[in-house]
């Protein structure tokens, strides 16, 4: 009876239709976007296809271009790819498929923790703005880890919030669950593992005690550290150095920070040179040791340039949504859309985006006229994501994963400003 009744509630159809405009949205992009690995493109979804394809058929995770280990690219997405490679052949429509219903599931993430922080308005508006976003919907149709990071980094966010909401009896639970998931993250993009600072103040703050919290957090820190140990253990051995998830840790690092850096994607190849060559064992692990440890001397050492440069990486990580449909195109190598239309996706993603932005700029108003934790966790996110590419280097596609958040807070605003009356209206009915 329970179960029937949960069913009838309207709120859940609302919610269950918002999931599947959201997939529709996807889909019908994913299956017209002609972009694939193999059609002349060299980015990351060429090396992450045949990365699948070796774990897939090899359960090795080699270079496909010179052969030997590496470990440049972390291994969480292309082992996604090599399980819908197992099921449904090395097909990238089905992949894109795949991609689809994880963008809708994140879509549904996003009704989730809008319930957990705020109320049903809020939940519905920010679902149906994260539905409809334009920036979401255009890496679906192209093999980038951006789909499937984004649908953990929300899942995490889910488990983050959810602690402080549970008996103290559960929290320890909730703590090893939110490590596991953050850990996930991780694997897919480093990043994620910034999601534990995130989780430790926000349990601090909600808690009204640091301690707990604290531990909570070590307790996510130390399932991390495990299970990431086995990565690092292969890394020690078939690269020749301690590499914890990534080997361009530290050219990325190094691209933010050296003489002429630009703040954006600079060209490592000066860094390469003066590094072993890199399809050589312990290539990887030089390139890597080289990169942070120039990289560091720079930024000790030109404090003026570092400030300048933070300033630039903010306003590329930030500037305009319309990347998705550059990757798909391969920065224009590899069109496939008329110019008209494309001008059309492009504009309508970025007046879409900066919308969303201008909503979440008005709750942010309201978090700090009301105060309090629900929007706490969203803005504490934003604020050490941000930070986290400021230290290492800005485009806008590492903004994608904070969408959704954004979304969220966008609908807060749209709950508090734009269609209050109505909104309450729709939450008693509900």
């Amino acid at each position: 009876m329970a179960v029937r009744a949960w069913v009838r509630r309207p709120e859940l159809w609302v919610v269950a239709g918002i999931v599947v405009l959201a997939f529709g949205a996807r889909l019908a992009w994913a299956l017209y976007c002609e972009a694939h690995p193999t059609d002349g493109r060299f980015d990351d979804s060429l090396l992450y296809h045949f990365l699948a394809i070796g774990i897939r058929d090899h359960f090795d995770y080699d270079n496909p271009f010179t052969g030997v280990p590496t470990g440049t690219w972390p291994p969480g997405y292309p082992a996604f790819l090599a399980g819908v490679y197992a099921v449904f052949g090395a097909s990238v429509t089905a992949a894109k498929v795949v991609q689809c219903v994880v963008g809708a599931a994140t879509v549904g993430l996003v009704y989730v923790l809008g319930r957990q922080l705020f109320d049903r308005p809020t939940a519905i508006a920010g679902a149906l703005v994260a539905a409809l976003m334009p920036g979401l919907i255009f890496f679906t149709g192209i093999l980038w880890s951006e789909v499937l990071f984004t649908f953990l980094f929300m899942l995490a966010l889910v488990a983050i919030a959810a602690l402080p909401q549970r008996p103290a009896n559960e929290r320890l639970a909730w703590a090893a669950a939110a490590g596991v998931v953050i850990t996930a993250t991780a694997y897919v993009r480093e990043t994620g593992a910034s999601l534990l600072l995130v989780a430790a103040v926000y349990w601090g703050w909600s808690l009204r005690d640091w301690r707990p919290a604290l531990r909570l957090a070590g307790v996510g820190a130390l399932l991390l550290v495990l299970l990431v140990l086995p990565w690092t253990v292969r890394n020690t051995v078939q690269l020749e150095g301690v590499i914890a998830l990534s080997s361009s840790t530290g050219m990325n690092f190094w691209r933010g920070h050296h003489e002429g850096a630009t703040g954006g994607f600079d060209d490592v190849e000066p860094l390469l040179e003066r590094s072993k060559p890199r399809d050589e064992p312990g290539g990887e692990a030089d390139a890597n040791r080289r990169g942070l440890r120039e990289g560091l001397e720079f930024a000790l050492t030109n404090p003026v340039e570092e400030v300048e440069l933070s300033g630039g990486k903010i306003r590329l990580l930030y500037q305009g949504d319309r990347i998705g449909i550059k990757r798909a195109e391969d920065g224009g190598r590899e069109p496939f859309l008329p110019d008209g239309l494309r001008t059309t996706l492009n504009t309508l993603a970025d007046a879409y985006y900066y919308a969303v932005l201008l909503l979440a700029g008005v709750a942010m108003l309201r978090w700090w006229r009301e105060g309090g934790s629900a929007s706490l966790l969203l803005v504490l996110t934003i604020g050490v994501v941000t930070l986290g590419y400021v230290a290492f280097w800005g485009d806008p596609r590492f903004h994608y994963p904070l969408l959704p958040v954004y979304c969220l807070l966008a609908g807060w605003a749209v709950a508090w400003v734009v269609a209050g009356p109505s909104l309450v209206r729709l939450e008693r009915h509900l």
